[in-house]
C-alpha cells in the first residue's frame, strides 16, 4: 500500500459515519434510529473499504478491500428502504422488502464467489492510466442484479419519503429534506458511475457518502433528527388536552393517550380489546367506523350529564383510524347560559320596549296636559290680568288702587309660576330651542335693572350696575333667555335680601374676533347659603328648608331653569356665599359678535305711543270674558272693534268688509283659527282682502305653537294673558303701511 491524496477524505468520511453511529446510538429506542445506526456502519465499510482500495498498488490487495467495501454495498439499499418505512411511520410492505433483502443478499453472494464463476466480475485489473492506479472491473451478467437492487431500492425510499411529505409540518419537512438528501446522494452518484463511459474513473458514491457523512452529522448536532419527530409525537400524544383513541379498521384499539383513558374510564391492558367490548358505553364510536367517515364531528352525551365531540381522522397508513374526544361540557354549559342571558335580554328589551313605549305615551300624555293646562288657565288669567290692568289705570280710590294692584300682582304671579313650570317642562323634554338673533348687550343689561328696581325700591335696597367698557354693542344669542335668566337671579338676591345692595355686573374674561367670553354675576348682601346646601339648589324644585318657603315662597324652579338655559347656551353657573354675610351668583356664557346681515331682536320694552291712526280690527273670540278684555284694550287703544265667536262668522265678516287687521283666537268652536286663516289666505277665498295681517291669539305657550301658527298663514302670534303694551306694540308693527302691503317685519318673542 500507498499513500494515496484522496483518501484523506474518505477516511475523514468513514470516521464520520462512526461518530455519527455513535451518537444515534444514545436514540437507539426512538422510532427509525436503529436501522440509522445500521445505515452508518454500512456506509462506513464502504468508505473506509474504498479508501483502502485506492491506496493498494497490486490487485490482491484490491480483491481483498473489494470485499469489505461489498459488505457496505451489498447492505446500504435494503437498509434504506427499510429506514424510510420506520422513519416516516408507515406500515411497511413485507413483500417488496423482502424483495429487496433478497437482491441485497444476491449481490453479496454473487460478489463473494465471483473467483469461482466470474459472472459478476469477468476480470479484474490494474489500470494505471491515471495519475495512480484503480481497479479496472469488467462487469458480467449477474452486475445486473446489483443495478436493479440499487434502482428499486432508490425507487422505493423516494416514494416513501415523498409519499408522506405533504401531511408533515415545516419544521418536520427541513429534517426529512436532511434525511432525504444524505441518504439518497450516494444512489443518485452510483447511477452517475455507471453512466459515465470513461476510461479511467473513480467510483462516485464513497465520495457522495462523505458528503451524506457530513449532512448526518449536522443533522444530529442541530436539527434532532431523531429527536423532535418521535419524542415531541410521543409527548403530544400523551400530553394532549383532548382525548386520542385509535383503532383499527375492525374496530380493535391500537393505542389511547391518558385523557381519553380518563374520558372512557379504560384502563389495564386494553390495547387489542375490541372497543365495543372494551366501551360498551360509548356506541357513538360505530359511526366513525365506516371507511368512507373522514373528519365527521359529532356530539355525544353520557348519562352523567357529561357531553363531549368525536372526531375521527384516518391515518396515513390506511389502516387505522384516529378518533379525537373532547369535553365540550364546559363549553356546552356556556351555550346554555348564553343562551339563557339572550333569552333574558330579549325579554330585558322587549320590556325596555314596552316602557319606551310606555314613557313615550307618557310624554304625550304630559304634553298634551300641559298643552290644555295651558290653554285652561291662561285664559281664565287673560280676564284677571287685562281687567286688572284696565281697573288699575281707571279713577280709583287710594284703597281700589291698592286692590287692583294687589290682583294684578298676584295674578302676574300665578303666570311667572306657569310660566316656569313649561319652561322647565320644555328644557326636560328637549323641546326648547334657542334663537340667534343681534341684540346690545348694554342695553339689555340697563333694561333688566329697570325691570328689577321697583322691586328693589319697595325694600329700599341699593341697585347697581357694573359694566365692562369694552363689551362689543352687537353680539348674537337668545336675549330673552339671557333676559330671564339674569331677572331670575336678580329677583332672587332682592327677595332674600332684607337691607343692603344688589349688585349686576358684567365682565370679559376672553376675547377673539369670533366672540367674547363674557362672566355675569349677581351680589346680594342677603342671608346666605350653608355650604352643604349649595350644591343642591339647582336642583329642580329644590329650596333651603321648609322655612324658607313659608318665609319667601317661590317653587324651586327658578335656578333649576336657570342652570339649564345657561348649559343649553354653552356656558357655566355656579355660586359663592357665605351664612349671614350674602351670595354672589355667576355664570359664563360666551358670546358671539354679531354679523351685519343678522337679524336683530325685537324691541323689549314695548313701545307706549298709540299707532296714529284709527284702526278697524276684527277679533274672533269666542270666550265672553277675553271679548270684553280685548274690546276694552283695544278701545283704549283708540281703534274701532268688531267681536265675532268663531272663524266662520270671521270669514263671513271680512267678506262684507275691509278690516286692517285680525286678532285670531286658535281655538273656537265651529271652526278654529287655523283653519279660518288657511282659508283665508287660499287662492280661492273670497275674503275683500286675503292679505289682511292675522294676529294669533292663543293661550299655548308651547314648543311648536308658533310654528304652527306661521304655518297656517297668521303673521304673528301673541300668547295670553295679553298685556296692553305688548298688543299696542303688536298693532304698531303690523298697522304700518309696509306691512299691510305684504312686507312682513322682523317677529320676535314677546
Amino acid at each position: 500500500m500507498s499513500f494515496n491524496p484522496l483518501s484523506i477524505p474518505l477516511l475523514t468520511a468513514g470516521l464520520l459515519m462512526l461518530i455519527v453511529a455513535a451518537r444515534a446510538w444514545r436514540l437507539r429506542g426512538t422510532q427509525g434510529a436503529g436501522v440509522f445506526i445500521l445505515i452508518a456502519l454500512a456506509s462506513a465499510l464502504y468508505i473506509l473499504g474504498y479508501a483502502g482500495e485506492l491506496s493498494s498498488r497490486d490487485l490482491t490487495g484490491i480483491q481483498a478491500w473489494l470485499q469489505l467495501e461489498y459488505l457496505g454495498i451489498s447492505l446500504l439499499p435494503g437498509l434504506t428502504v427499510l429506514f424510510a418505512y420506520r422513519y416516516t411511520g408507515l406500515r411497511p410492505n413485507w413483500p417488496l422488502l423482502s424483495l429487496v433483502a433478497a437482491l441485497g443478499l444476491g449481490v453479496l453472494l454473487a460478489q463473494a464467489s465471483n473467483t469461482f464463476h466470474r459472472l459478476y466480475f469477468h476480470t479484474i485489473a490494474l489500470n494505471t492510466r491515471g495519475p495512480f492506479p484503480v481497479a479496472e472491473l469488467s462487469k458480467g451478467p449477474l452486475y445486473g442484479i446489483y443495478l436493479v437492487y440499487v434502482i428499486l431500492a432508490l425507487v422505493l425510499s423516494s416514494w416513501i419519503f415523498f409519499r408522506i411529505w405533504r401531511q408533515v409540518a415545516d419544521a418536520h419537512r427541513r429534517r426529512m429534506s436532511l434525511m432525504l438528501t444524505g441518504a439518497l446522494l450516494p444512489f443518485g452518484a452510483e447511477m452517475l458511475y455507471q453512466a459515465l463511459p470513461l476510461d479511467w474513473s473513480l467510483d462516485f458514491a464513497p465520495f457522495a457518502l462523505t458528503f451524506s457523512s457530513l449532512i448526518f452529522y449536522r443533522g444530529l448536532s442541530h436539527h434532532g433528527l431523531f429527536e423532535l419527530a418521535p419524542v415531541a409525537r410521543a409527548s403530544l400524544f400523551e400530553n394532549m388536552a383532548d382525548g386520542v383513541l385509535v383503532l383499527d379498521l375492525q374496530g380493535r384499539i391500537a393505542d389511547i393517550n391518558p385523557v381519553a383513558a380518563n374520558y372512557t374510564g379504560l384502563q389495564g391492558q386494553i390495547i387489542g380489546s375490541h372497543f365495543e367490548t372494551a366501551l360498551p358505553d360509548w356506541p357513538a364510536i360505530t359511526q366513525l367506523l365506516p371507511a368512507e367517515c373522514v373528519r365527521q364531528p359529532f356530539e355525544f352525551s353520557q348519562p352523567g350529564g357529561r357531553c363531549f365531540e368525536l372526531d375521527s381522522l384516518r391515518l396515513a397508513d390506511g389502516h387505522s383510524l384516529m378518533i379525537v374526544i373532547r369535553d365540550i361540557s364546559a363549553r356546552k354549559q356556556a351555550e346554555a347560559s348564553l343562551q339563557e342571558s339572550h333569552q333574558r335580554l330579549a325579554e330585558a328589551n322587549a320590556l325596555a320596549q314596552d316602557m319606551a313605549r310606555q314613557a313615550e305615551r307618557a310624554s304625550l300624555a304630559k304634553s298634551e296636559f300641559l298643552a290644555n293646562m295651558s290653554h285652561e288657565m291662561r285664559t281664565p288669567l287673560n280676564g284677571v290680568i287685562g281687567m286688572a290692568s284696565l281697573l288699575s289705570e281707571s279713577q280709583l280710590s287710594p284703597a281700589q288702587q291698592r286692590y287692583a294692584d294687589v290682583i294684578r300682582a298676584s295674578s302676574e304671579s300665578l303666570l311667572a309660576l306657569i310660566n316656569d313650570i313649561l319652561d322647565f317642562s320644555k328644557i326636560e323634554a328637549r323641546q326648547l330651542q334657542l334663537e340667534a338673533l343681534r341684540f346690545d348687550l348694554p342695553s339689555l343689561l340697563h333694561q333688566t335693572l329697570e325691570m328689577l328696581a321697583e322691586q328693589a325700591r319697595a325694600k329700599q335696597l341699593a341697585l347697581s350696575l357694573t359694566l365692562d367698557p369694552e363689551i362689543p354693542a352687537a353680539l348674537s344669542g337668545d336675549p330673552g333667555r339671557l333676559r330671564q335668566v339674569l331677572l331670575n337671579l336678580g329677583s332672587n338676591a332682592i327677595k332674600f335680601t332684607a337691607k343692603g345692595s344688589v349688585s349686576l355686573q358684567c365682565q370679559i374674561t376672553n376675547a377673539d374676533a369670533e366672540g367674547v367670553l363674557l362672566c355675569f354675576s349677581v351680589t346680594d348682601t342677603g342671608i346666605g347659603i350653608p355650604l352643604d346646601q349649595q350644591q343642591r339648589l339647582f336642583a329642580p324644585f329644590t329650596q333651603l328648608d321648609s322655612s324658607t318657603t313659608r318665609k319667601y315662597g317661590g317653587t324651586g324652579l327658578g335656578l333649576a331653569i336657570s342652570r339649564q338655559l345657561i348649559e343649553l347656551m354653552g356656558g357655566k353657573i355656579g355660586l359663592q356665599s357665605e351664612v349671614g354675610t350674602g351670595s354672589r351668583f355667576w355664570f359664563s356664557l360666551h358670546l358671539r359678535r354679531a354679523s351685519s346681515a343678522q337679524v336683530s331682536a325685537p324691541p323689549s320694552r314695548p313701545r307706549v305711543s298709540h299707532s296714529a291712526e284709527i284702526a278697524k280690527i276684527l277679533l274672533a273670540e269666542d270666550n265672553p270674558v277675553n271679548q270684553e278684555v280685548a274690546r276694552a284694550m283695544l278701545e283704549k287703544l283708540g281703534h274701532q272693534v268688531t267681536i265675532v265667536p268663531d272663524g266662520c262668522a270671521a270669514l263671513s265678516a271680512l267678506r262684507t268688509q275691509l278690516y286692517d287687521l285680525v286678532l285670531m283666537d286658535c281655538q273656537m268652536p265651529e271652526m278654529d283659527g287655523f283653519e279660518a286663516c288657511l282659508q283665508l289666505r287660499a287662492s280661492t277665498s273670497d275674503a275683500l282682502d286675503p292679505a289682511v295681517p292675522v294676529i294669533a291669539l292663543t293661550a299655548h305657550a308651547l314648543q311648536g305653537d308658533r310654528e304652527r301658527c306661521l304655518a297656517a298663514g297668521m303673521n304673528d302670534y301673541l300668547t295670553k294673558p295679553v298685556q296692553i303694551d305688548a298688543l299696542d306694540q303688536m298693532l304698531s308693527r303690523w298697522l304700518s303701511l309696509d306691512a299691510h302691503q305684504g312686507s312682513r317685519p322682523d317677529s320676535g318673542s314677546d
